[in-house]
């Protein structure tokens, strides 16, 4: 009797053993990465209207701001905050 039942179990065991691996995905990084390419997509389809504004030093420590509208692709290098002010209300009133 005892050596019908480790029969059993062995043959089990092998059975087991021998089984070929299923491929195993995993579900949760699968949604991740179709999350992140959808906020991709969107991003690129919905570009932010508003410009961008920075400054940076020339080689004589003097500040330049660099302004940049997405819509029209424009971008200006200028030496002062009140060109920048004129500039977005040119652009403002040329929408």
């Amino acid at each position: 009797m005892h050596n019908s039942i480790y029969d059993l179990k062995r043959e089990e065991l092998e059975r087991i053993f021998h089984q070929q691996p299923k491929p195993t995905v995993n579900k949760l990084a699968f949604a991740s990465k179709i999350s992140r390419i959808l906020q991709q997509m969107i991003a690129s389809l919905t570009k932010a209207p508003e410009p961008r504004i920075g400054t940076v030093k020339d080689s004589f420590g003097k500040t330049v701001w660099c302004v940049y509208d997405p819509i029209t692709g424009q971008s200006a290098r200028l030496a002062s905050e009140t060109e920048v002010r004129i500039w977005l209300e040119e652009r403002y009133y040329a929408m």
